[in-house]
């Protein structure tokens, strides 16, 4: 080892002389603010090379060191008394990686809101003999401070209050006042949970301490539903370490009890608000005040289940719905728990096509906690009348009844009146009466909600350029429809419209109009009446698109008229029935017995009446 002589500073190193022909050159230590009789003591050639070595100084500091000392405090760190005039070991356990810098040693008397120092050591220490001085207190704590050389502090206090008392005044002083720490605000508590409190304080020596404890229903305890004397400080052992690390005053000198190894437990009610207070007892009986009594906890010895959710529901009431994945809501149901707020709860909903929930359920969903509503991730089945139910349950899964069943109509989609079709007249129709019965079959809308109406519409045009309408409710399937004044026909067509105005036609009849036709009688007066029978030609002909065709009857007869193709088959029957003597015009519009049009070519018009026959050609160009 080099004997170390000086020191000085040469720029980024330090030059440390020593008693060989040699310098040894020290770098990248930090011996600021140190002097030069410690860095001696420190100082030692790592390779004991007098030319050239390594010079270290302890302690050594690594850069970027920010790790701070170990601080724990072991004696006094609660419970214990210190006796004024007396010496006192106050003992601490340190440790830093690189080395403790200072130590600092406070007292506080006053449970630790001021701290007065009452000495520092700037090298290793772990104790400190203390002559015990006054004033008195059942309130102390001791605080011991590391720091390393790089400025790194740590602290540690006394886990609860020590006194400080004078044993030759023979004054019986009284036990401090417990101070509760759990439960404080309406905790729920079962039979199993602890209450929990800080230890009280007696300032005379080796005094033994025992506790009152009352809890009650009303705040002012004037008669408390379970009481309980001489809980020691043994209770201590029930304290869970979880139970510890979780308390306010974490690892200080705390009683715990549990609730249902009280042995007025029993006369506590369940759901019930309790307040609960303490006050200590010496060996001479001298008491502390009671607790200040705002220490509170909620009973819950049995977990109740959440009540049936009762309104708020949406949609309701068979509401018909214009959305395939309406949201689902309710109003949240009520927990008798106070641990059971709405934002813990979940609900189950239940949703059916069918009303009934016993054999199927459609679509069951689970929500997360506190969320009152639902929106299907599927599209529900369109003008179909769904009907749901909820359930509500807890953070134990303990559920509600279900609550009643709500129902609603899905109608995502507008949709007009189904098809129907046209009973009488057939297509093309010719009338003998001015009165025609216009019947059809009932149809129905597929929303649920909506009402329609059937309308004729009928024009003298099969363009409808001028159309004329008849408005008819939804129970009507007929109506007698009464000739025009100096009309021969009519094109007409039936629709059913409902309230969102689609329209549906019936039997097409919107592509293709239906098309009446009167035959009109033209002798009125019997001495004008035909004196045989006979079909005249038709006018005109050739024609395109129709033509008139004249036939006289001399006497009431059973009339047909018809018209065949060159082949002859049979394309259209104009008239039908027994007719009364008179001379007649019948039009014929180019179209068959299905009301299309046929192509050009010849055909065959017959009148037959009673045993009269006659037939003529005519000639249809289109």
């Amino acid at each position: 080892m080099n004997s170390f002589l000086d020191f000085s500073n040469d720029a980024d190193r330090y030059a440390v002389f020593n008693d060989g022909a040699a310098t040894i050159f020290a770098k990248n230590n930090t011996w600021d603010g140190s002097t030069a009789s410690t860095i001696a003591k420190e100082i030692y050639d790592k390779t004991d090379n007098a030319s050239k070595g390594e010079v270290i100084f302890q302690p050594f500091i690594p850069l970027g060191d920010n790790e701070a000392p170990q601080m724990a405090v072991i004696f006094p760190n609660g419970g214990e008394t210190l006796l004024l005039g007396k010496t006192a070991n106050l003992r601490w356990y340190v440790h830093d990686n690189v080395g403790v810098a200072k130590i600092d040693v406070a007292l506080s008397r006053d449970a630790g809101q001021i701290f007065q120092p009452l000495t520092s050591f700037t090298t290793q220490q772990d104790e400190y003999i203390w002559t015990v001085t006054g004033p008195f207190s059942s309130r102390c704590i001791l605080k011991v401070t590391g720091r390393d050389a790089a400025g790194n502090e740590r602290f540690d206090v006394s886990d609860n209050f020590f006194a400080i008392v004078d044993s030759s005044s023979g004054i019986n002083y009284p036990p401090s006042i417990p101070l509760p720490l759990r439960p404080l605000a309406g905790e729920e508590m079962r039979g199993s949970d602890l209450l929990i409190w800080q230890a009280s304080v007696d300032l005379n020596p080796f005094d033994e301490i025992r506790y009152r404890l009352e809890i009650d229903n009303n705040a002012n305890f004037s008669s408390p539903e379970l009481v309980e004397d001489n809980i020691d400080s043994s209770r201590t052992g029930n304290l869970p370490q979880n139970v510890k690390l979780a308390s306010p005053l974490a690892g200080r000198a705390v009683i715990a009890v549990r609730l249902d190894r009280l042995s007025g437990f029993a006369n506590l009610q369940d759901d019930v608000n309790y307040y609960w207070r303490l006050r200590a007892k010496d060996k001479q009986n001298t008491t502390s005040a009671f607790s200040d009594g705002t220490a509170r906890f909620f009973m819950n010895k049995t977990n109740t289940p959440p009540q049936a959710v009762m309104s708020g529901f949406s949609p309701v009431n068979n509401l018909e719905v214009r959305a395939a994945r309406p949201t689902i809501s309710w109003q949240a149901a009520n927990d008798p728990d106070p641990s059971d707020p709405a934002d813990v709860l979940r609900y189950l909903l239940q949703m059916d096509d069918d009303g009934e929930f016993v054999t199927d359920v459609a679509i069951a969903a689970q929500t997360n906690a506190g969320v009152t509503f639902h929106i299907p991730t599927q599209n529900l089945s369109e003008n179909m009348r769904w009907s749901y139910r909820v359930q509500a349950s807890d953070d134990e899964n303990a559920t509600s009844p279900w609550s009643t069943v709500q129902s609603f109509f899905v109608n995502a989609i507008k949709e007009p009146p189904k098809l129907f079709e046209i009973l009488a007249p057939a297509p093309i129709f010719t009338s003998r009466s001015d009165t025609v019965i216009f019947r059809w079959r009932a149809t129905t809308d597929p929303d649920p909600f909506d009402s329609l109406r059937y309308v004729v519409e009928w024009s003298t045009d099969s363009l409808f350029a001028t159309a004329n309408r008849l408005s008819f409710k939804a129970t009507t399937t007929q109506t007698a429809f009464a000739r025009p004044p100096r009309v021969d026909q009519i094109f007409w067509r039936l629709f059913a419209v409902d309230s969102d105005s689609l329209t549906t036609f019936a039997s097409n009849s919107q592509q293709q109009p239906r098309r009446i036709r009167w035959i009109t009688a033209v002798a009125a007066q019997e001495s004008n009446l035909p004196t045989e029978f006979s079909l005249a030609q038709n006018h005109p002909n050739p024609f395109n698109p129709e033509t008139t065709i004249e036939f006289s009857l001399p006497q009431p007869s059973e009339v047909k008229v018809e018209i065949f193709d060159m082949l002859g088959k049979h394309v259209r029957t104009l008239v039908s029935g027994r007719q009364p003597a008179g001379r007649y015009a019948v039009i014929w519009d180019g179209r068959d017995e299905n009301g299309q049009i046929v192509s050009s070519g010849i055909f065959i018009y017959q009148l037959r009446a009673d045993k009269f026959v006659q037939s003529r050609k005519m000639l249809l160009l289109q």
